[in-house]
């Protein structure tokens, strides 16, 4: 199996994942068969795996066209972006937004937008707005990338101190969304502010309505939330000392987020005194 021409990571990958030894063959080049394998593990949910694929591709990029170096930005500052790695990311962004790749607009804003994810994790949040407005000129927004955009604007608001402003980006998108998770990411968002705020009154009423759209999330397909929310939840029963409640949606969350590979809440969870008292374990 010429499998073995690649390095011992390489090959380990292969021999655990037999049903990818069909992209190996005597014409594969070593780019085409990592931005390959490196697809379908991510679709697999093997991040870590992924990760390193797409990294072996970004070595040699060098020569490849502008459609092959967006790609391999945009997948690898993605993987960088879930497994914490927010500084490579960085600088996988700048190099391609300093290029200038010849590109469609959907990559182009795509780049832009792992950047500003980038730009709010390292607290530049003055640049990350400037890079919003520049966003919305350049790319206007659509209904793919409205609900991501404005959550990441608020939730950048809520950390420049200017929370009422975050608040009412937050309604808005509730009301405009006809879609249930969206209306629950929204609502858990208004909830962790006034949780900041020790607002009771607001948060009974938020959580009622949350309570409700929890009760259909149950039957939700393609859940892309589902960690965050339930750990807005955990949050939640926690600070009102409900402790049956919040030990159930910590271990909602936490099952959620190893099963989906989020890396942020499994910390989250993983740093919480909850982690010791459940006796879960990272698999």
């Amino acid at each position: 199996m010429n499998y073995k021409l690649y390095d011992y990571k390489i090959e380990k990958i292969l021999i655990e994942n037999q049903d990818f030894l069909c992209l190996v063959s005597q014409k594969s080049d070593p780019l085409s068969l990592f931005l390959k394998l490196g697809d379908k593990l991510n679709n697999k949910g093997k991040i870590l795996d992924s990760y390193y694929c797409f990294k072996k591709a970004y070595e040699l990029r060098i020569n490849s066209d502008d459609d092959i170096k967006a790609k391999i930005s945009i997948c690898l500052s993605s993987l960088a972006l879930k497994l914490n790695k927010v500084n490579e990311a960085y600088k996988i962004l700048s190099e391609a937004l300093n290029d200038n790749l010849y590109v469609p607009s959907y990559k182009k804003s795509k780049i832009l937008l792992n950047y500003i994810l980038v730009l709010k994790k390292l607290k530049r949040f003055d640049e990350a707005l400037d890079n919003i407005l520049f966003f919305e000129s350049s790319f206007g927004v659509n209904n793919i990338n409205l609900f991501n955009l404005l959550t990441l604007k608020a939730n950048i608001l809520k950390e420049k101190g200017f929370s009422k402003n975050a608040v009412e980006i937050h309604k808005l998108l509730f009301d405009s969304s006809s879609n249930t998770e969206e209306k629950l990411v929204a609502c858990c968002n208004i909830l962790s502010i006034y949780l900041e705020d020790s607002n009771s009154y607001k948060l009974k009423e938020y959580m009622e309505i949350i309570e409700d759209l929890t009760y259909d999330y149950r039957y939700y397909n393609n859940k892309l939330y589902e960690a965050d929310i339930y750990f807005s939840l955990f949050q939640y029963y926690k600070f009102i000392k409900d402790i049956a409640e919040a030990d159930k949606f910590y271990r909602l969350a936490y099952v959620s987020a190893v099963a989906n590979n989020n890396y942020n809440i499994a910390d989250s969870c993983i740093n919480s005194c909850f982690y010791i008292n459940t006796k879960l374990k990272l698999s």
